[in-house]
């Protein structure tokens, strides 16, 4: 089976972005994007540097190529139209991402939200710097995500294993709690500028 009859259904779920499924049942997504998101997509996915331990996860990209889909859904992904002609030039860039597990983004401040994806159990400091030095050593291989707090989410295995899945590698983003250098924004600082407010709702254990 050629790998174009792969991907069956394809389902729009936000601005550029496509949920696609296979016929085995697998769950990938496709994605628009700008030639600096693409670059730093590419270089997350990657990165094989992460010590032994580490919570943050990578995003996992399969392809840039567009031949790799059917036909009907590469005139879907080609023809969308951003609803600015500005952003449809400079979303002139393409690729298919594995499906990360679901979880809530470490920004969000709604305590009800962490529960089910943490299985009620807060982040313990450990889990927390752990995090932290993830990202310091992204950042200093020159991987950047510039809204790490809504592209970081969390949550736990069937273990109780905390990871700390991340996305949207676009270092121009300037996102919730931006640090505020377009070109080597501080994932890490924006991670631990927070650090309070996860632990006054809740979310992160500052006794353990």
């Amino acid at each position: 089976m050629a790998e174009s009859d792969l991907y069956m259904d394809i389902r729009l779920v936000k601005n550029g972005v496509w949920r696609l499924t296979s016929q085995d049942g697998g769950i990938y997504y496709a994605k628009r994007m700008s030639p600096i998101e693409r670059e730093m997509t590419l270089k997350a996915s990657s990165f094989d540097e992460l010590p032994e331990g580490a919570i943050v996860q990578l995003p996992k990209v399969l392809t840039t190529e567009l031949t790799k889909l059917p036909s009907n859904i590469r005139a879907e992904i080609t023809g969308y139209d951003f609803g600015d002609t500005e952003d449809n030039a400079r979303m002139s860039e393409f690729v298919l991402l594995e499906a990360s597990p679901a979880g809530v983004a470490i920004g969000n401040d709604e305590p009800t939200k962490f529960s089910l994806p943490l299985q009620g159990k807060p982040l313990t400091t450990q889990e927390f710097d752990v995090i932290v030095r993830d990202l310091r050593i992204l950042n200093a291989h020159g991987i950047h995500n510039g809204d790490i707090l809504s592209n970081l989410a969390l949550s736990r295995d069937s273990s109780g294993v905390l990871r700390a899945c991340t996305y949207d590698y676009d270092p121009t983003a300037g996102g919730q709690g931006f640090a505020g250098n377009t070109q080597n924004p501080d994932d890490a600082a924006d991670v631990l500028s927070i650090k309070g407010d996860l632990e006054k709702i809740g979310v992160l254990n500052p006794r353990h």
